[in-house]
């Protein structure tokens, strides 16, 4: 069994406490009998809004290079509840299963199938989420309101366009990785990132629907 560990890494988090971590899933796994082929750490700074290492642990997954991903805690696995389900989702379609080492459970048992644990954790942060977001949504819109009343100019520029954007969007439409998308394209994995959120209803819908791939060529 291939496995890679993630470790989300706060201010909080001291050097020491993050290498106790990694300690106690690596002897985990070697009690375990499974092979540790990357310890993944996502930094937290506040400014970065793309996780680039659950994207990393998925494009592990997406080529067969594990088969499991172990955390100490599953709600680790992104910043938000909502980021936290898909994650496990977008897992678990590459028929990699996580294990939460606090927990002692895991998304799938041995025979790839979806366990208990998935089935509570997906609908319980993805409806504490959605109730979150219904919340901050009410907030933004009283805050819209008051701002109108104050005369406040509200809005921003649009967008333009994105360097090589119809290239880049062929190619994540196909269903390569942002790195793979970026040195194909010869783009900072930035910019492919900026073309994925700009572009993201269409990509989803290739991706869903490979007929639709012919548009982007």
């Amino acid at each position: 069994m291939q496995v890679a560990i993630y470790i989300r890494v706060s201010k909080a988090d001291n050097p020491p406490k993050v290498s106790r971590q990694v300690s106690d899933l690596r002897k985990f796994c070697k009690k375990s009998s499974w092979q540790v082929i990357e310890v993944v750490k996502d930094p937290v700074d506040g400014r970065t809004k793309d996780h680039e290492g659950t994207e990393r642990l998925i494009d592990l997954a997406r080529s067969n290079h594990i088969q499991k991903v172990v955390v100490t805690e599953v709600s680790r696995l992104g910043r938000s509840l909502s980021d936290v389900a898909v994650t496990v989702e977008a897992l678990t379609e590459q028929y990699c299963s996580v294990l939460d080492f606090k927990a002692g459970l895991e998304t799938l048992d041995e025979s790839g199938n979806k366990t208990i644990f998935f089935d509570i954790i997906i609908p319980i942060f993805s409806g504490l989420a959605q109730q979150r977001f219904e919340d901050h949504s009410h907030q933004i819109r009283v805050g819209l309101k008051q701002a109108r009343l104050n005369g406040r100019r509200l809005g921003r520029p649009r967008a333009g366009k994105i360097k090589k954007e119809e290239e880049i969007t062929a190619l994540l439409c196909e269903g390569l990785s942002i790195r793979k998308t970026a040195a194909k394209v010869n783009v900072s994995d930035k910019t492919v990132k900026r073309v994925r959120k700009k572009r993201e209803i269409e990509i989803k819908r290739a991706l869903a629907d490979p007929e639709l791939q012919l548009t982007f060529h």
